[in-house]
C-alpha cells in the first residue's frame, strides 16, 4: 500500500468542498489524478459543473 492510501482516509470521492461543507458534484464527470513522475493512476476527482464553479465563486467572495 502506497502512502497515499496509507495516510489519507478521505471519504468524499464525489463531493467538493464549498462554503465550508461537503457538497455532491452535479459536473458531467471524474478526471483522473496521476502521479506525473510514475503516470500511475492515484484515483478520480469528480468534474465540476458551472453551478458548482459559481457557487464556490459567491462563497469565496463572502
Amino acid at each position: 500500500m502506497g502512502l497515499l492510501h496509507a495516510t489519507l482516509p478521505y471519504t468524499h470521492t464525489d463531493d467538493h468542498f464549498i462554503d465550508g461543507i461537503w457538497r455532491r458534484s452535479t459536473g458531467p464527470g471524474r478526471t483522473e489524478v496521476t502521479n506525473p513522475a510514475t503516470g500511475e493512476v492515484w484515483g478520480s476527482v469528480p468534474q465540476a459543473s458551472i453551478a458548482d464553479l459559481d457557487a464556490a465563486v459567491v462563497a469565496a467572495r463572502r
